[in-house]
C-alpha cells in the first residue's frame, strides 16, 4: 500500500554541493518508483535562480536560505527550522504518515512541523513517527586538531536528541551504526529503543546506472549468478532473517560475481575473517611489493594546459593511441589516478597530495604515464591550499573545481586506472561506488570505517585496501606497483567485480528496502 512520506533534508537538488544532495535525490526517486507519495521540504540558496528539480517527488517545497554550502553547525539550520513554522498548512494538506529526516538538521524542522499537526502528547505517543537518517555522524567527524570541544559537544547533543526523538535510526554503513549505538544513545532512552541503527546502503544513482559499461570492462565481468531478493543484502547487513514472502527471482543477486569459495566471505564477517581486511585485496594477481622497482628517473614532464572535462576527454583520446608494451592495451585510455572528495579537512585530501608528491619524486607518474586528477567543488581557504599543493607537486595534474554531472563522472572514471579514497573514515564514500560503475577500482584504508566497503567487499576482490598509517614513501610504493602495466589485468578484474556489484544495488532495490523499513515504522503500535 502506498505511503505518504514527508522527506526533510537541508540539501536536495538546488545548488547541490555534496553527496548529501545526491543521496537525498536518490532516496526520493527510490521511494516514488515504489509508488509512494513524497513531499520534500529542503533548502535552497536565496540567490539561486534555477527552476525546482523535484526528482519524482509528489511535491517539492524549497526554503530560501541566507547562506549555503555547509551542513554542520555553521549551516543555516536555524533559519531552515524557523521557515518550517510557516508550513503547517502545506504539510497538513499532504497528511504524511511518517517523516524521513536527513541528519541532525532535520530535527528542529520536524519539531516545528509536527507540533502544528499534533499536540505534544500525541507526538510523544508516536502520532507522526520520525526516521532519523544519518548520512553522516557530524560529531564523529569533528577533527580534534582544528575544532573546539564546544563544536563536538553541540553536534553530539543535537544528534543524541534526534536519536531520542526517532522511532527508528538509520545509518549508511556498519561503522556509523555501531558508533551511534555506542556514543549517541542517551542513557535515558528506554531499553526497547536502545537497538542498533539499521544500515541502508546508498544505491548507485539512476543517471549513472543507466549509462553503458566501458568496453574495456565487459571482457572481465564475473559470470552472472542466480537472482535473489533485494532485501537479502539489507537483511544480512542488519542481522535479520529474510521474510518468508520474499521472491528470490524478483531482483538481481547483490552478491553476484563471487566465486563459490568467496560467498562465505561476503559480509557479515566472523571476527576471524575480519582480520583479512588488512591485506591488499586480489594481491595474488599483483606484483609483489618486495620486488625491486625499476629506475624511474626524476621530475615531472613539461606542464600541459589542461582543465575541465573537455581536456580530460582529449587526454583520454591521446592516451589510447597505441602503447609501446602489450600490457598497455589493458589500461588503454585509463591514464588517471583520481581522487574525488569534498575538499574539507575531514575528507583528508592532503593524503592524496602527499601521495602524488611521493610518486612524482620517484618518477612513477612519468614512467607509467599517469596524470593525477583531483575533483572537488568546495570554495574555501583549505580547498585552495589543497589545489595549490597538488599543482606544485605535479603541474600536469587536472583540477576540477565544480560538481560533476553523470556524463562527466562517467567520462572521468572510464579513464581512471585507480581511484584513491584518501580518508580513513567516511560515512559512505559514494564516489567509490560511482567509480566502480565505470570499472575503476578504488584503494581505501583497511580499517573498516569507510561505509562503501559494506557493499564492495575487500574479501571478494571488489575494492583494494591498504594501511594508510604506513610512512608516505611506503604507501606511494604500494600505489606505484598498482599503477605498473604488469598490474593492469589484476586492476581490471577488481574494477569489473566492483562494477558488477555496484550496478546491482540500484534505486529500485533501495526502494524495496526503504518500503520495508517505512511500512514497519508506520504499522508499529505507538507503545511498541
Amino acid at each position: 500500500m502506498p505511503l505518504r512520506v514527508l522527506f526533510i533534508t537541508l540539501e536536495f537538488s538546488a545548488a547541490t554541493f555534496s553527496g548529501n544532495g545526491v543521496c537525498a535525490q536518490s532516496q526520493v526517486r527510490a521511494l516514488t518508483k515504489q509508488g509512494h507519495k513524497v513531499l520534500v521540504i529542503s533548502g535552497r540558496p536565496a540567490d539561486c535562480k534555477d527552476p525546482p528539480k523535484p526528482q519524482g517527488a509528489t511535491q517539492l517545497h524549497e526554503v530560501p536560505l541566507p547562506s549555503w554550502g555547509r551542513l554542520d553547525r555553521q549551516s543555516p539550520w536555524q533559519e531552515f527550522a524557523a521557515a518550517c513554522t510557516r508550513l503547517g498548512a502545506l504539510v497538513s494538506g499532504f497528511q504524511p504518515q511518517v517523516v524521513w529526516g536527513v541528519d541532525w538538521t532535520s530535527l528542529h524542522p520536524y519539531y516545528e512541523i509536527s507540533g502544528r499537526l499534533h499536540p505534544p502528547e500525541e507526538l510523544d505517543s508516536g502520532a507522526l513517527p520520525y526516521v532519523f537518517m544519518n548520512y553522516r555522524v557530524f560529531s564523529r567527524s569533528v577533527r580534534r586538531e582544528s575544532e573546539s570541544d564546544t563544536e563536538r559537544e553541540f553536534l553530539q547533543a543535537k544528534e543524541s536528541e534526534a536519536v531520542q526523538a526517532a522511532s527508528l535510526v538509520a545509518a549508511l554503513g556498519l561503522s556509523d551504526a555501531g558508533y551511534i549505538h555506542e556514543h549517541l544513545m542517551p542513557a535515558s532512552l528506554p531499553q526497547e529503543k536502545r537497538v542498533k541503527p539499521v544500515v541502508i546502503l546508498p544505491a548507485l544513482r539512476s543517471d549513472l546506472a543507466d549509462l553503458p559499461l566501458p568496453d574495456d570492462v565487459i571482457p572481465h565481468l564475473p559470470p552472472a549468478r542466480s537472482n535473489s531478493n533485494a532485501l537479502r543484502l539489507y537483511s544480512s547487513m542488519n542481522g535479520l532473517a529474510l521474510s518468508d514472502s520474499s521472491d528470490e527471482s524478483a531482483q538481481p543477486d547483490l552478491l553476484s560475481g563471487l566465486a563459490p569459495s568467496q560467498q562465505d566471505r561476503s559480509r557479515p564477517q566472523t571476527p576471524e575473517a575480519e582480520g583479512s581486511r588488512t591485506n591488499l585485496a586480489a594481491q595474488e594477481a599483483l606484483p609483489s611489493l618486495d620486488e625491486e622497482s625499476s629506475d624511474w628517473g626524476v621530475g615531472p614532464s613539461k606542464p600541459k594546459a589542461a582543465a575541465g572535462v573537455a581536456a580530460l576527454q582529449a587526454d583520454c583520446r591521446l592516451a589510447g593511441e597505441g602503447g609501446p608494451a602489450p600490457q598497455l592495451a589493458l589500461v588503454g585510455k585509463r591514464i588517471y589516478l583520481t581522487c574525488c572528495v569534498r575538499l574539507s579537512p575531514e575528507k583528508e585530501p592532503l593524503r592524496f597530495v602527499d601521495l602524488v608528491e611521493q610518486l612524482a619524486r620517484s618518477g612513477a607518474l612519468q614512467q607509467h604515464q599517469i596524470t593525477p586528477v583531483l575533483v572537488g567543488s568546495a570554495k574555501s581557504a583549505f580547498a585552495d591550499l589543497v589545489r595549490a599543493k597538488l599543482q606544485a607537486a605535479w603541474p600536469s595534474s587536472l583540477l576540477m573545481d565544480k560538481f560533476l554531472g553523470p556524463a562527466e563522472l562517467a567520462e572521468l572514471y572510464s579513464c581512471t586506472r585507480l581511484n584513491f579514497h584518501p580518508c580513513t573514515y567516511d560515512a559512505y564514500g559514494m564516489t567509490i561506488v560511482e567509480a566502480a560503475s565505470q570499472g575503476a577500482p578504488t584503494l581505501v584504508d583497511h580499517n573498516k570505517d569507510v561505509g562503501a566497503t559494506d557493499l564492495l567487499s575487500p574479501e571478494a576482490g571488489e575494492v583494494l585496501t591498504a594501511d594508510y598509517g604506513l610512512p608516505k614513501a611506503e604507501l606511494a610504493r604500494l600505489v606505484a606497483d598498482l599503477l605498473r602495466p604488469e598490474s593492469a589485468e589484476a586492476l581490471m578484474k577488481v574494477g569489473a567485480r566492483a562494477a558488477s556489484k555496484a550496478r546491482q544495488w540500484t534505486e529500485p532495490a533501495l526502494g524495496e528496502v526503504m518500503t520495508e523499513i517505512l511500512a514497519g515504522v508506520v504499522d508499529r503500535k505507538p507503545d511498541q
